[in-house]
């Protein structure tokens, strides 16, 4: 565990407006630079997330509702048990992944989806039904009629502004299916079920992401390639509902 102190800096004098229109020089204000605790699992402060030598998931969310961030990296998830320090690593899935959690159901606990990040594997949702903290409650479900081939694209988000979590994910062209990849957008109804639809073929994501990007309410998809048709960049602008 390494530890860093805590510093301050003086910032640049600010002015102000006196009535009349007079400048003044405001007292010089002192910003704390925040000090860093490290833990690793290089040092033992935290366990390994999987016995691979890649790794694409890295997550932060409150998995099982008791208001603490969990982490999620790898094959686990890792419980907050409180102290600021402590987390205890629960296995989920039996590979590792892209990886993100959302409530996709009615319950406290959220559900875990997996991708198959830079190798190929199914697309699933974990539910929990029992204790969270049981890795044997964690169940299964694969969510499309095939594997997800490079699929280094997964984000969740309610892209088509009905109040229930959807999933956006994709594959790479190269490595990957080549002009057989595709993008598939995943529209839950809120209850665990979910309508798949292909958005492209043939175009590749690596690491495309949600965002409002034109500020109209609506989640829009950020799209570029890894190494194939490089340079590019494709925005996909919703014409859904506004939320």
């Amino acid at each position: 565990m390494e530890t860093c102190f805590v510093k301050t800096l003086s910032m640049v004098l600010a002015t102000s407006l006196l009535p009349g229109g007079a400048a003044t020089a405001a007292a010089p204000v002192k910003v704390p630079i925040p000090g860093w605790t490290h833990l690793s699992s290089r040092t033992g402060d935290l366990p390994e997330p999987n016995g691979g030598t890649e790794q694409t998931a890295c997550v932060t969310f409150d998995v099982d509702g008791d208001g603490k961030t969990d982490l999620l990296a790898g094959q686990f998830w890792f419980r907050h048990r409180g102290g600021g320090e402590a987390f205890e690593p629960i296995p989920i899935s039996d590979r590792p992944g892209r990886v993100r959690a959302g409530h996709f159901m009615p319950g406290k606990v959220a559900q875990i989806v997996y991708s198959s990040g830079d190798g190929d594997g199914p697309l699933r949702l974990y539910a929990c039904q029992g204790d969270p903290a049981d890795p044997h409650a964690w169940v299964p479900r694969t969510l499309l009629e095939r594997e997800v081939l490079s699929g280094h694209t997964l984000e969740v988000g309610d892209i088509d502004g009905d109040g229930n979590l959807d999933i956006f994910c994709a594959e790479m062209h190269t490595p990957g299916p080549g002009a057989r990849c595709r993008a598939w957008i995943l529209y839950g109804d809120g209850q665990g079920s979910f309508r798949a639809e292909v958005l492209s073929t043939g175009l590749c994501n690596h690491d495309s992401r949600l965002a409002d990007v034109n500020g109209d309410g609506r989640l829009d998809i950020v799209s570029k390639p890894y190494t194939w048709d490089t340079p590019r960049l494709d925005v996909w602008l919703n014409q859904g509902p506004v939320p």
